[in-house]
């Protein structure tokens, strides 16, 4: 979902002539992260322990929300009917994804009906839960 995002919000900000190179740079950031991020993430596991990571992670979203919101613009060609964010609705948007996630794969352990356990050879087992979910 944010590759999409990412690649839509660069298709719209940049005009049509410097749209490939913001496009380019745009995969380029992607793919970098990517490649180095397992790798320094390892490293930093290794060296100082898996609470490491938030020491970089935590600061780079910080940064880059305190960029986004004083550096870009609103887009006049889709703003919103009314002209404002949505904000009941990224916040319903915040707790409904999770909560959804959570309630697929840990159904099964709250009497979820229709429930499954089956090992990798086929014999009803208590390994791998599978749920049928009836709408």
């Amino acid at each position: 979902m944010m590759g999409a995002t990412s690649a839509a919000i660069v298709t719209d900000v940049f005009p049509a002539e410097k749209r490939g190179k913001a496009l380019g740079i745009n995969s380029l950031a992607v793919y970098t992260g990517l490649a180095v991020g397992p790798t320094l993430g390892g490293v930093l596991v290794q060296a100082l322990g898996w609470r490491s990571i938030f020491y970089i992670n935590v600061p780079i979203g910080i940064a880059v929300s305190l960029t986004a919101v004083t550096r870009l613009e609103e887009s006049a060609e889709h703003g919103t009917p009314n002209g404002h964010f949505d904000v009941l609705g990224q916040h319903r948007s915040q707790a409904g994804f999770p909560l959804f996630t959570l309630g697929l794969f840990d159904g099964c352990r709250h009497s979820f009906r229709g429930c499954y356990h089956f090992n990798s050879a086929g014999e009803q087992e208590k390994r791998i839960d599978v749920c049928r979910i009836r709408i």
